[in-house]
């Protein structure tokens, strides 16, 4: 189911397997967490990570049709290496937003809420 052969009469020499497309899965994740990373600036207008997030978007477009041109993999395994660098972004993701959460200190808003001294 995965190990499948690259497709036949490719303009580049395949990887072993084509199944899921292991260029597509290094692009989505490397361009959204480039993506992810400075979306959360906090000077980050809405504009600019819309732009960010198209752009990810598009060079993910890019790789994996690269791929199917070069017949290095079939658009399935592009579509199954773009989910699977979807889903270990996402993981990424959530991750590091929990840990911000939890261990980082929220400011001195925070500490007036929770019960804690609070300086003015």
């Amino acid at each position: 189911l995965v190990r499948r052969p690259p497709p036949a009469g490719a303009l580049l020499a395949g990887p072993a397997f084509a199944f899921p497309s292991g260029d597509t899965v290094v692009a989505a994740t490397l361009f959204g967490s480039l993506a992810f990373a400075l979306s959360r600036r906090a000077g980050a207008s809405w504009a600019l990570r819309v732009w960010l997030w198209a752009a990810a978007c598009l060079a993910v477009l890019f790789v994996g049709l690269c791929s199917v041109y070069l017949a290095i993999a079939q658009a399935s395994d592009v579509i199954g290496g773009a989910a699977l660098g979807v889903a270990w972004l996402t993981v990424c993701a959530t991750g590091w937003s929990t840990w911000e959460r939890v261990l980082r200190p929220a400011g001195p808003a925070a500490a007036g809420r929770s019960g804690g001294p609070v300086r003015t």
